[in-house]
């Protein structure tokens, strides 16, 4: 699976393990819980 970084506002970039069915969904940021897009 590949690794996709994602920009919150807030908090900055951050990394996250996706599979490739995923790579166009926002993922929540580890710190705010606010959904980050890539």
């Amino acid at each position: 699976m590949p690794v996709y970084d994602y920009k919150c506002p807030e908090h900055g970039v951050f990394s996250e393990l996706e599979t490739m069915d995923n790579y166009a969904r926002p993922s929540p940021c580890p710190r705010c819980g606010d959904l980050a897009g890539r």
